[in-house]
């Protein structure tokens, strides 16, 4: 059991690097959030490049990423799905 558990605690501090991170789209700019909890929810908000605040896009889950960059081109293709 304390395996597992090493597994998932390595997975999430990996995760949990995606946080804050940012990229841009045509003329909008990104960030990710890392929302925790039991399947490692992320978080995807944007704003028109040269804007102030960000506004909640869309949501995924990550348990099943291994690494942030993952996270990062799942995120990219989400946003380009909608």
């Amino acid at each position: 059991m304390a395996f597992c558990e090493e597994i998932i605690r390595d997975q999430r501090k990996e995760l949990k690097k995606a946080h804050n991170k940012r990229f841009f789209i045509d003329d909008m700019e990104y960030k990710l959030d890392y929302e925790g909890g039991f399947a490692e929810g992320f978080g995807i908000y944007r704003r028109p490049v040269g804007a102030r605040n960000f506004k909640y896009v869309i949501g995924f889950s990550a348990y099943k990423f291994r690494t942030k960059e993952q996270v990062i081109s799942f995120a990219k293709s989400v946003i380009k799905n909608i």
